[in-house]
């Protein structure tokens, strides 16, 4: 019998950063980081324990120095690299 192994689910908190022109702010990865190359939002996992605002305010916090004025989530997308899933 083969034995079929679930891919870990690993959830994340991005946000879409708008300046006052309606600059989007987006950074690409470094190339020897996985997914190295391509464009992303800030953000990154949501810890246990943490609602997925929280984690994007302490990311972005961590990340950026910046502080949250106003947010509201925009849109959940999963994605499945075969051997986790990204919510």
């Amino acid at each position: 019998m083969e034995i079929q192994h679930q891919p870990s689910v690993l959830h994340v908190a991005v946000g879409v950063i708008r300046n006052g022109s309606g600059e989007v702010l987006v950074a690409r990865r470094h190339e020897r980081l996985h997914q190295g190359g391509l464009w992303e939002f800030p953000g990154g996992k949501v810890e246990p324990g943490e609602t997925v605002e929280d984690a994007l305010r302490r990311e972005l916090r961590e990340e950026l120095s910046i502080g949250v004025e106003s947010a509201r989530p925009l849109i959940k997308i999963a994605h499945d690299y075969g051997d986790k899933r990204v919510l």
